[in-house]
């Protein structure tokens, strides 16, 4: 998978094919604002979309760490679209003066 572009939405940015609408990415991005919250509990965060039958984890791979005047953390995120789960490894970065966080890096390693 070709990494996506930096966007300062901070948000999970949709990928083609996968999240299916706007609720999807929603809960998305909650999810993984949750999972990478440098106060919470480093653990995994789920979501799931009922109305689209999409679903998902987040879980912190790594500490946070400064890069750029932003603070970083790895991630990974396992995705179940259509029955088929994938399984990606990225990174998420806070917009300078923000608390959102916008992946900046996303490989996929496979599907099962």
């Amino acid at each position: 998978m070709v990494p996506q572009s930096e966007d300062v939405t901070g948000s999970v940015k949709p990928r083609p094919g996968l999240l299916r609408d706007e609720e999807d990415q929603r809960r998305a991005k909650a999810a993984l604002a949750t999972a990478l919250d440098l106060q919470g509990a480093g653990t995994a965060v789920t979501w799931d979309d009922p109305a689209s039958g999409d679903k998902g984890t987040f879980k912190p791979s790594g500490p946070a760490y400064p890069a750029d005047a932003r603070i970083c953390r790895p991630f990974v995120e396992t995705m179940v679209h259509d029955g088929v789960a994938t399984e990606s490894q990225g990174k998420a970065c806070t917009a300078t003066g923000s608390a959102n966080w916008i992946v900046t890096d996303r490989k996929e390693l496979g599907k099962s």
